[in-house]
């Protein structure tokens, strides 16, 4: 809609530009428009807040990942989506595990060499028409 889109300005400014930042993947940018809300000088323990929201975003940025982008990959390796979003090889191990046994993701794990394999599913006539 803008043609030119400036940095955020007020807190509405900093979610939208964070929520923009999360959806193309780009969860340390999102981090830091999140953190930058001026909010958090309001709060007595700003700083455990801070840790837990940077925590969270790195995981729900795991799963937009996942979400957005499995259609282009047929594996992944448990290590480099470790440094990607850098987290713990066995915290990814267990959201991907996760996603798996509730159906959001159409993947298995090969555990004898650390990839996510991604099963490609054609989709239904309700997909193509949303």
């Amino acid at each position: 809609r803008q043609p030119f889109t400036g940095p955020p300005e007020n807190t509405r400014e900093h979610i939208m530009q964070a929520a923009k930042a999360l959806m193309s993947g780009d969860w340390e940018l999102c981090c830091d428009l999140v953190l930058a809300v001026k909010i958090w000088d309001l709060m007595s323990d700003k700083g455990e807040i801070q840790e837990m929201l940077s925590h969270k975003i790195q995981h729900e940025g795991l799963r937009t990942f996942l979400f957005t982008f499995s259609n282009f990959y047929e594996s992944l390796s448990l290590d480099h989506l470790a440094r990607m979003f850098k987290l713990e090889k066995s915290a990814v191990h267990s959201i991907i595990s996760k996603m798996i046994i509730s159906d959001e993701l159409c993947a298995s794990l090969d555990q004898l060499s650390d990839l996510v394999i991604l099963h490609q599913v054609e989709p239904s006539r309700v997909h193509d028409l949303s």
